[in-house]
């Protein structure tokens, strides 16, 4: 846990692009920035969750307290989100776009500094390989100083199995390990571009241990050939 080293997010401001957060979470609700949601699709006007997903990467994140002891790694930041996962579980590329230009300026002011800090991406490409849709928003992202952390891909373990976004130049991607610290079968075991690879158990807002599984689902409408 970064907080094991005296390091709590305090200040920091950390977006997820997912299925949505569930603002009224006791171990969330109360780090939820104002105005710091956006839903391309138009179906909710405030923190929405209908799988649950976001909420559960967002507890890895900046979960706090109210279970006993703070579950994320970074509970004392502050977290925005964008909804590119509607309520029936589909992605466009077009609201990724839309969700990826959001974050980079969430209230639409060039005059206020409301960026995030860091950009969690809990999703993938469902197949191996590099797609490179989402590689020039990724490279926005960076150019302006945010710190884009994806998920490397549940696509193991063969090799060269990474997925995009996860094997971007421009993003530091996340496998996963299972209770023992061994690394778990299914996360991605060869990166297709050279990127070092941070390896996790996580734990959810509800204070659940998942050793076993990545942060990481895959798009279904975006596959798009390269």
């Amino acid at each position: 846990r970064v907080g094991g080293v005296g390091v709590w997010g305090l200040g920091g401001v950390g977006a997820s692009l997912d299925s949505g957060v569930d603002a009224s979470h006791p171990a969330l609700w109360s780090r939820f920035r104002t105005g710091g949601w956006f839903d391309p699709y138009g179906q909710h006007a405030t923190p929405t969750d209908v799988s649950g997903h976001g909420t559960w990467t967002m507890g890895v994140m900046v979960g706090g307290d109210a279970g006993g002891s703070s579950v994320g790694v970074a509970p004392g930041a502050r977290w925005i989100a964008a909804k590119i996962f509607n309520d029936q579980g589909v992605a466009t590329a077009t609201a990724i776009h839309l969700a990826f230009q959001w974050v980079l300026d969430p209230d639409g002011d060039p005059n206020t500094a409301d960026a995030p800090h860091v950009v969690n991406g809990s999703w993938s490409f469902g197949a191996p390989g590099c797609h490179l849709e989402f590689q020039p928003d990724l490279a926005a992202l960076r150019a302006a100083g945010i710190v884009s952390v994806f998920a490397a891909g549940n696509a193991g373990p063969g090799a060269s199995s990474s997925t995009s976004p996860g094997n971007y130049p421009q993003v530091f991607s996340v496998g996963s390990v299972d209770l023992t610290g061994a690394l778990a079968w299914d996360t991605t075991r060869a990166a297709d571009t050279a990127r070092a690879r941070i390896a996790l158990s996580a734990t959810d807002a509800a204070g659940n241990t998942a050793g076993a599984q990545s942060a990481d689902f895959a798009i279904d409408n975006v596959r798009p050939s390269v």
